[in-house]
């Protein structure tokens, strides 16, 4: 019993290492020094990879890949590839709006 809580320990502190080294910070940069919707321009590419827990005791690894794209108008478009377990892939890709506030 000892061994699966090790085990299980083991596993959250690398989950949660995993999304703190994974989180990192990007900053847009104007003349004026403000952030606008015209300052988030151009095609940005993103990856992720972790692990998926769906239930208890199943374990998913994923790795995903995609590339937004910024209009400096408000709209954006991504397209994201995602495979999960090494044989389920996702594709989505979509359209929004948003503010920069």
């Amino acid at each position: 019993m000892r061994r699966k809580s090790v085990s299980r320990m083991r596993m959250v502190a690398m989950i949660v290492c995993g999304l703190l080294a994974s989180g990192t910070s990007a900053m847009a940069q104007s003349n004026d020094g403000h952030c606008s919707n015209r300052t988030l321009f151009g095609d940005f590419g993103y990856s992720s990879e972790g692990v998926l827990l769906p239930a208890p005791g199943v374990a998913l690894q994923f790795r995903s890949v995609g590339i937004t794209h910024f209009d400096g108008k408000g709209n954006l478009m991504w397209v994201e590839h995602t495979v999960v377990n090494l044989a389920f892939m996702v594709v989505r890709e979509g359209k929004e709006i948003f503010a920069v506030r």
